[in-house]
């Protein structure tokens, strides 16, 4: 085997993703010790973390991250050794290197080549405050950048910081050894199954079925645990994607002359790793709104009773087969009349003696902001109508809760993952479909003569005081089927509001694997995407929100009045 050479290329991915933890693991720490003198374990964790870095950026090929980061560990050093005390100053700067290092990472991870002049200012900054300048200086061991006379240590803050970099999704995910001891031992019953079906099937009479039989139950008890525990693998603590909030915290509060706390609880909660990624635009959105719009000065907060340093909770926790995650402030709260105002502006209707929860609702109209004037933070009214679309992509909802003074709290209700729905069998004709158990409020039969025509609302029912709107699958799809005398309405809920989806006939309850339809033909209005039922048939999964667009249904929730209802 002598002379036969490694590519170390194929290990590069997994050395990114080690980076960014160790740039994390310095970030937070740092970010912990802000107003205090750090310990000399949180120092030496440092120190690892960035040694670390140097030693494998130095062994793949990345002499400006190893560079880089010799610059910062010789600042670490000092501070560990006590020749330099941790300053505001230094604490910026240090976020900032956090900043410069993520993002020769991730060239790193692209391929793409990193840029050395962020990194000579960055090295200028550092070699300020270190106490001796790196063995040989930077530039002569790497020879990327000359070496210059030594800026002040200053570092302008800016609130574009405030968006964490995220990565794609795809790449590798750390699994816990017992999650893979349990998939091993799960492969090995289903091969032992998998033998017992063979025997079974070469016998004769009674004793074959019975043994067939018993062989099946077993492969299906084995395929719903391997299931299960496959699902498992794939699910992460949603801690991972909060702890990057305590930067955007830090840095914007910092930009907007104000003082706050990021609070964190239920990190253990676990969530599909895919989840993760498509949530952290509406987190950052809603994290962005407590701090601009929520969260007051310190002299406004003293004013008021309260304490100069404003806390925003990031809170997770799963009920139901669902997470539900909440973002939630002490600040002013939602000004009730300021959004009636610009409702009022925009043409919006609404009665001004509507519930709260209808009034809160307005804030995720397009393009709808109360902000006085358009900043780097808000303004443009593009914030909390992403929330909604990108949560309701997830199968999910957003609801919002709000006390005058006390603070306001937004809910997101989703599901654990998207490879596997609880989902409802319904049928149309000769056609069966899935919809998202978690969506369904409550499936009632109707008479066609309950059905009534409301003016510019279309068809609607009655159910529990209020009309909503019926929609008709089969209308919508173009399905040729004579149509029953009693269909079932089911009543659901979807991107805020309650309608009823009409269907032949209830099915069963099921866990269906979701299958991209887009993949295989193309999007298509309404589908969320398909399964493959028990039949070999393939069974088409709706999306609830889009059917609503399909039949033209809104929010018409907002005036109170009462309607004239003409029975069909």
């Amino acid at each position: 085997m002598s002379g036969a050479s490694i590519d170390v290329r194929r290990f590069h991915a997994a050395f990114c993703e080690e980076c960014h933890e160790h740039i994390e693991t310095i970030e937070a720490i740092c970010l912990g010790f802000d107003n205090r003198r750090p310990d000399s374990e949180e120092l030496d964790a440092m120190f690892r973390a960035a040694h670390s870095i140097k030693g494998g950026a130095a062994t793949f090929g990345f002499p400006l991250l190893a560079s880089t980061t010799h610059a910062v560990e010789s600042v670490l050093d000092d501070l560990r050794a006590g020749t330099l005390v941790a300053s505001d100053d230094l604490v910026r700067i240090l976020l900032r290197a956090c900043d410069v290092l993520g993002a020769q990472v991730a060239d790193a991870q692209d391929g793409v080549e990193p840029d050395a002049v962020s990194a000579s200012e960055l090295v200028n900054l550092l070699q300020a405050f270190a106490t001796e300048p790196p063995v040989g200086n930077v530039s002569e061991m790497f020879g990327f950048f000359e070496q210059e006379a030594a800026a002040p240590p200053t570092l302008p803050e800016s609130a574009e910081r405030a968006t964490p970099t995220v990565r794609t999704e795809g790449g590798s995910i750390r699994v816990e050894l017992a999650k893979l001891d349990g998939l091993i031992n799960l492969v090995g019953e289903m091969v032992i199954a998998q033998s017992m079906l063979s025997e079974a099937a070469g016998g004769v009479g009674e004793a074959r079925s019975v043994r067939f039989n018993a062989a099946i139950e077993k492969i299906e008890r084995h395929t719903r645990d391997l299931r299960e525990s496959v699902m498992s693998v794939r699910m992460v603590p949603i801690g991972s994607v909060f702890a990057r909030f305590t930067r955007v915290v830090h840095d914007m509060a910092a930009a907007l002359g104000k003082s706050a706390q990021l609070q964190i609880e239920g990190g253990e909660s676990e969530i599909d790793k895919v989840l993760t990624e498509r949530l952290v635009d509406p987190l950052t959105h809603l994290v962005r709104n407590s701090l601009d719009h929520g969260i007051e000065t310190p002299a406004t907060r003293r004013a008021a009773g309260k304490p100069d340093a404003g806390t925003i909770v990031l809170r997770a926790s799963h009920n139901s087969g669902q997470i539900v995650i909440e973002v939630s402030d002490d600040g002013a709260g939602l000004d009730r009349e300021r959004i009636l105002a610009k409702a009022a502006e925009r043409g919006i209707a609404i009665d001004e003696a509507a519930p709260d929860a209808l009034v809160w609702d307005l804030i995720f109209a397009p393009g709808f902001s109360t902000a006085g004037e358009i900043s780097d933070v808000s303004g443009r009214g593009v914030g909390m109508d992403v929330v909604r679309r990108n949560v309701a992509a997830l199968r999910g909802s957003v609801e919002i809760q709000s006390t005058a003074d006390a603070g306001t709290r937004t809910i997101i209700r989703m599901p654990l993952t998207l490879a596997i729905l609880d989902g409802l069998s319904v049928s149309v004709g000769d056609e069966t479909f899935i919809v998202p158990l978690t969506a369904i409020v409550e499936s009632v039969p109707v008479s066609r003569a309950k059905i009534a025509h409301l003016h510019r609302r279309g068809r609607v029912m009655e159910f529990r005081a209020e009309w909503i709107s019926v929609v008709s699958l089969s209308d919508l799809f173009g399905i040729v089927a004579p149509a029953p005398e009693n269909p079932v309405a089911m009543v659901f809920e979807a991107d805020g509001v309650r309608a009823a989806l009409l269907v032949d006939a209830l099915n069963s309850e099921q866990q269906v694997v979701i299958k991209s339809v887009e993949t295989h033909f193309r999007a298509v209005d309404g589908v969320a995407g398909a399964t493959v039922l028990g039949t070999g048939r393939v069974a088409l999964i709706l999306d609830l929100a889009g059917l609503l667009r399909m039949a033209g249904v809104e929010a018409d929730r907002r005036s109170g009045q009462e309607r004239t209802v003409d029975h069909a």
